[in-house]
């Protein structure tokens, strides 16, 4: 299924252009905001110091966050860019609608079900988030990149269709998946002996989580289904080979794994899947439309001044004394340029990544 995440890159251009020639805070700017739950604000709308505080604790660097810059600017950086971005839509009248956002959510979380097993409200409030929260502060900046970008495009059903067909084995088809439990050892003969007191029933799989030298959360929980489909990875083979041989709430017998012993408790096994083409009709439909608007330079290239001349016009205020200077430094001309947007998220822009993997 089309990931969000592909949006990421969209717009990295007008992200970055959006801090140039921001208005630079003075001490009477941030004296008018008072309290300590405001981190900054657009023109009168907020980002709170929650919103902030939340973007830094679950930050994950990507090949495009710059080197040597303090993580709590990268991420006030992209906070006031998304807010910039979103408040330019507005302007523009083509910002989008409740419904809109609230069907891209119901695609994001599609998509992660099939990736998590934990579902994605209970990845958002480990991540200290709610389902409204994420969709402020990430989905709506989002598609009003998308919208700003794509004014005018239209999708055909015929394309939508030909997408579909094209990509239905490597984006529609979901393959057999597990959900499994994991305890390792250093050994095959400590391995072996706690198997055995697993398969009598002298003790439960869970009895032996605290001897484990890998610490997974919940019990040996690991949230991320493993895929069972052929063929596998040449590094999940053992896992895959193992995991099929027993039933559910069956642990396996020890295999070496990633240079340990490793016993693993089949919890939930789901069967291949293929997403129909009118559940993936409004996922396919922002895939192609993603697709045209990096297909045409020019009109990014309009984008990207309309938004920079928004910024210019706006009113930044950051009342944080660390982060006073931040958009000083963005007038620089040597200044490093604006990471995108959105940075996946692990979406971003995406949902926070499941607490451990295989």
């Amino acid at each position: 299924m089309f990931k969000t995440r592909q949006f990421a890159a969209l717009l990295s251009c007008i992200a970055a252009a959006s801090m140039v020639g921001c208005n630079k805070p003075t001490s009477g700017d941030a004296a008018s905001v008072t309290g300590g739950d405001i981190a900054a604000t657009v023109n009168g709308e907020p980002i709170t110091r929650h919103d902030f505080d939340v973007q830094l604790e679950n930050f994950v660097p990507n090949a495009q966050t710059p080197q040597n810059v303090a993580v709590g600017k990268i991420v006030m950086e992209r906070l006031i860019s998304n807010l910039v971005i979103a408040e330019f839509a507005k302007k523009e009248n083509i910002a989008p609608t409740d419904a809109e956002i609230d069907a891209e959510y119901a695609n994001i979380k599609t998509q992660h079900d099939y990736t998590s097993v934990k579902p994605l409200e209970t990845e958002l409030s480990d991540a200290g988030m709610t389902p409204e929260s994420y969709k402020e502060s990430t989905i709506r900046p989002l598609l009003s990149q998308l919208k700003l970008l794509t004014q005018g495009m239209t999708v055909t059903d015929a394309e939508m269709r030909a997408y579909y067909d094209q990509h239905k084995t490597d984006e529609f088809m979901k393959p057999e998946r597990a959900h499994i439990k994991r305890i390792a050892f250093t050994t095959q003969q400590q391995a072996q002996q706690i198997y055995d007191q697993i398969k009598s029933g002298t003790k439960s799989f869970e009895d032996f989580v605290p001897q484990s030298i890998i610490h997974d959360t919940n019990n040996g929980d690991i949230n991320s289904w493993v895929p069972l489909g052929s063929p596998s990875p040449p590094t999940l083979e053992p896992l895959v080979k193992a995991i099929l041989a027993v039933s559910v709430n069956q642990s396996t017998p020890p295999f070496k794994l990633q240079n340990v012993w490793w016993i693993v408790k089949l919890m939930e096994e789901r069967p291949a899947e293929t997403i129909p083409y009118d559940a993936a009709k409004s996922t396919i439909n922002l895939a192609i439309l993603n697709q045209k608007a990096q297909q045409d330079p020019a009109k990014m290239a309009s984008v990207k001044t309309q938004v920079r001349d928004f910024q210019m016009h706006s009113t930044i205020v950051i009342p944080e004394a660390n982060y006073a200077d931040l958009i000083a430094e963005m007038m620089k001309p040597e200044a490093v340029p604006a990471p995108p947007a959105f940075s996946a998220p692990q979406s971003a822009p995406a949902p926070p990544a499941a607490s451990a993997k295989p």
